[in-house]
């Protein structure tokens, strides 16, 4: 389950049989300039990634595009009776937007797949020791909204809808 932030729309989705992502942002914000963003991904199969994987592939990219990748170890836990995995990553300067970016992402393994939320902000490019600028109040409010995301089975006694 997952419930966007009110005045937040659905800006492009691709939805396959395997793959569906969706992103979304506050209405009035342009797609191709954006600034904030949630980002939900599901990916059905069988044998899904591991999260430690997941964390390693979110790793890599930001790697691979940052001027300087900032971000701290994958804490694990369950939501719901579901494997889940939280993560933070930054990025100084990417070298594809010009721009700094934060993002913090909720992993889950189970149910028909992988299910990641993510949410995250486009910032000007800053130095890593005084981090992006990300206002405390929108930082709380991101952790909240990626407590929120759960999975759930009607009926089910191991992983109860709310």
């Amino acid at each position: 389950m997952f419930e966007p932030p009110a005045g937040w729309v659905e800006v492009f989705r691709d939805d396959r049989a395997a793959l569906r992502v969706v992103h979304l942002m506050p209405e009035g914000q342009d797609p191709s300039a954006w600034r904030d963003m949630v980002t939900v991904q599901v990916l059905k199969t069988p044998q899904p990634p591991t999260l430690a994987d997941l964390h390693a592939r979110a790793v890599a990219v930001y790697d691979a595009e940052c001027e300087e990748r900032l971000g701290g170890p994958m804490q694990t836990g369950e939501t719901n009776g579901v494997e889940t995995g939280f993560w933070t990553l930054g990025c100084s300067l990417n070298s594809d937007s010009g721009l700094g970016e934060t993002a913090f992402f909720k992993a889950m393994v189970g149910l028909e797949g992988v299910y990641i939320v993510q949410r995250a902000w486009q910032v000007e490019p800053f130095e890593p020791s005084a981090g992006p600028g990300i206002p405390d109040e929108d930082q709380r409010a991101a952790i909240a909204l990626l407590q929120g995301v759960t999975l759930c089975l009607p009926d089910s006694q191991d992983h109860p809808c709310p």
